[in-house]
């Protein structure tokens, strides 16, 4: 008789993943993300992991060691992380720390067209590390204010939309539930005994992730007899895919916002027309030689 673990169900198909299969998928990102074996290959926006039966032992025995002894458990992933979540990532290009720049010092190479950090521990090194003529400037970083904003979205507590800030989201509701961040000091009023989760702002995301998937890139090509980034989980090949899908979606995002602001403005000449359309009728309506007057005063204009 086949035994099933019922706390691991396909996300794919729903179908509960036998723990006598040879093999399942696990998302590298996600913490309960599991793909069954004939769902493997349908076309995947996650990037997965094999889990062999003799991994999924080894994950057994170790999640039974870390109940055991909190000092043995595992690292939260860094997709979790809160600083990850709410601030810009990146990293040193000598010893690839991940670095927040908003929190973090770390320095600017000022010649380098596409960006070169390096932490504060490594600055000495670049006078021989880097090219000798090149200088670094101590960066003093300053959000953009887009970074952290979640457009299309309102706070079902004050009802603001396009917010800014920290977004954190109902984690327990099917039907989304948003605050903000001024609203979420008050979730034990607005929306009582109920979990949250934050949501990352799609830009931040997006960059973020590009950060992640170069810093692998160079990890994996740093230290080439290793199969994955130890901090992400993904191979190269999965850093590289990661790399250039987000570089796109960071590309159609902004020709998104550019779109918006464009028919933003268009809006509001129309509506500015309609006022002064409605103006000059109601002055019309008060003068009756208002119109002549204003087609004298057209006439001259043009």
């Amino acid at each position: 008789m086949t035994s099933y673990d019922r706390s691991i169900l396909c996300t794919s198909c729903g179908e509960a993943i036998s723990i006598e299969s040879n093999s399942y998928y696990k998302c590298r990102e996600c913490k309960l993300h599991y793909i069954c074996k004939k769902c493997s290959n349908v076309q995947q926006i996650h990037t997965l992991m094999e889990i062999t039966k003799k991994q999924n032992e080894i994950e057994k025995l170790s999640t039974k060691l870390a109940s055991a002894n909190v000092a043995t458990a595992p690292e939260t992933s860094i997709f979790e992380r809160y600083d990850y979540l709410t601030m810009p990532t990146g990293y040193c290009e000598h010893c690839l720390t991940i670095l927040h720049p908003n929190k973090d010092r770390y320095y600017s190479c000022q010649q380098c067209p596409n960006g070169f950090d390096i932490c504060t521990k490594c600055i000495n090194l670049m006078k021989t590390e880097h090219a000798p003529q090149h200088t670094f400037k101590k960066d003093n970083y300053s959000m953009d204010e887009h970074m952290l904003m979640h457009y299309n979205t309102s706070c079902d507590g004050c009802k603001t939309v396009n917010f800014k800030g920290i977004r954190y989201q109902c984690d327990e509701c099917r039907q989304s539930y948003d605050l903000c961040e001024s609203c979420y000091h008050k979730a034990n009023e607005l929306h009582p005994n109920h979990e949250f989760k934050i949501v990352q702002s799609p830009w931040l995301q997006l960059s973020n992730r590009i950060l992640l998937a170069r810093r692998a890139i160079q990890v994996l090509k740093k230290f080439p007899n290793q199969q994955y980034d130890p901090l992400t989980g993904y191979t190269l090949q999965d850093a590289q895919q990661v790399k250039e899908q987000e570089e796109k979606n960071l590309d159609q995002f902004w020709q998104q916002r550019l779109k918006e602001a464009k028919d933003a403005r268009e809006h509001q000449r129309q509506m500015h027309r309609i006022q002064m359309d409605s103006l000059h009728n109601i002055r019309a309506l008060i003068d009756p030689n208002y119109h002549i007057m204003q087609m004298r005063h057209d006439d001259d204009y043009y």
